[in-house]
């Protein structure tokens, strides 16, 4: 396999091949293991703080070394202290399917289909963290190559949910033989996993033009492989106990996936949180 793109683009991907005569769309696949956790409201400073230059990994570029090169503290509140925005519009429908025009400024759109391949069940990542741990595989499509179809239903106002994320990530190295090592955002990585904090701003209700305010943290390791599970486990051990110390409550309630999310907030079907 070749190399993992960095930070904000695709990793762990391979192009399908196809018959160019044809001309369909290509799609571009990557599996991952997940475990992630929702909540309401605003995100704690302590949980965010665990993002910026103390906690090892940045809000807009890569962990330095070099005190003049590190962006200050994050914090929970303002616009500018995050990242910027991107909007994904979901179609909920499935537990184990997700589905979502992924859209941000200065980058190509995305079409994106994730499939549950497999559903682990608890786990325990470290003391006093439990969570829902599955294995994904995910299409994606550039949006001008998806089908219209469901360009059409991820924009439509009534079908789709808009989620505005802005995040925070940190990037372990996970390469076999070797212990797990914290690395810059823009590091190219062929097996690694990444510790997610997102800000989320979506819809109280279906078809409701006022937003609830939310966040998630999530670890998503790749490309799924014989012992990448326990390799992530031990890489987030020490931060997801920092974190559950700074004011996340990592269980089993707060555990979920973004389908099992949208669902509970749609459809009323499987409250999380």
């Amino acid at each position: 396999p070749g190399a993992i793109p960095a930070r904000g683009s695709l990793h762990g991907l391979r192009p399908v091949t196809r018959d160019a005569t044809h001309r369909p769309p290509l799609a571009e696949v990557a599996t991952s293991y997940e475990v992630r956790w929702f909540f309401t409201g605003e995100v704690p400073d302590p949980v965010v703080e665990r993002f910026g230059p103390e906690g090892r990994g940045t809000r807009s570029g890569p962990a330095d070394s070099t005190p003049s090169n590190q962006p200050g503290p994050v914090h929970a509140g303002p616009d500018h202290a995050w990242p910027p925005p991107r909007t994904d519009r979901y179609l909920s429908f499935a537990a184990d399917m997700g589905l979502k025009l992924r859209a941000e400024p200065d980058r190509v759109s995305l079409l994106e289909i994730k499939g549950r391949q497999r559903l682990d069940g608890a786990v325990r990542l470290a003391p006093g963290v439990e969570g829902l741990a599955s294995t994904w595989i995910k299409w994606s499509y550039r949006a001008e190559e998806a089908p219209a179809a469901l360009l059409e239903a991820c924009r439509d106002d009534e079908s789709s949910t808009p989620v505005e994320k802005r995040r925070l990530l940190r990037r372990f190295r996970l390469d076999p033989g070797a212990p797990p090592e914290e690395v810059d955002l823009d590091e190219r990585l062929t097996r690694g996993v990444q510790l997610e904090l997102t800000r989320l701003r979506f819809p109280k209700g279906p078809g409701d033009s006022a937003l609830a305010s939310g966040w998630t943290l999530g670890l998503e390791a790749f490309p799924v492989s014989p012992g990448l599970a326990a390799a992530a486990r031990t890489a987030l051990a020490g931060p997801l106990r920092a974190l559950a110390g700074s004011g996340a409550t990592l269980d089993l309630t707060h555990s979920a996936s973004y389908p099992d999310w949208l669902l509970a907030r749609t459809k009323g079907q499987r409250p999380v949180i």
